[in-house]
């Protein structure tokens, strides 16, 4: 992208983010994105943060007993229920896997 296109996309994203309780640094993270962001991935990022199931234990019988079925059905090694952040990916729930965040 060129430099007048990456400011008017970081601009789309401030406005797609207006309204939300988004940190400094959340905010500074979109306006280095240069990919398009959808105008629900406000709404998508208020939602999964009001879950608290970000940082919350990985270790969860509920969504455990969901991905190893996942991996029984689908007859795969691995398995994940995971959450995604604005800068981040947390694994809720890992099947064959051992790791609980990607940056």
């Amino acid at each position: 992208l060129t430099h007048a296109q990456n400011s008017k996309m970081s601009k789309i994203i401030v406005d797609i983010f207006e309204g939300y309780e988004l940190s400094t640094s959340d905010k500074g993270i979109l306006e280095r994105l240069q990919v398009p962001v959808s105008e629900d991935e406000a709404k998508r990022v208020e939602i999964v943060r009001q879950t608290t199931l970000l940082d919350s234990s990985q270790s969860d019988d509920g969504f455990d007993r969901i991905s190893s079925l996942a991996s029984r059905i689908f007859s795969m090694p691995y398995s994940a229920i995971t959450m995604v952040d604005i800068d981040r990916v947390w694994y809720k729930s890992l099947c064959g896997i051992d790791m609980n965040e990607i940056p």
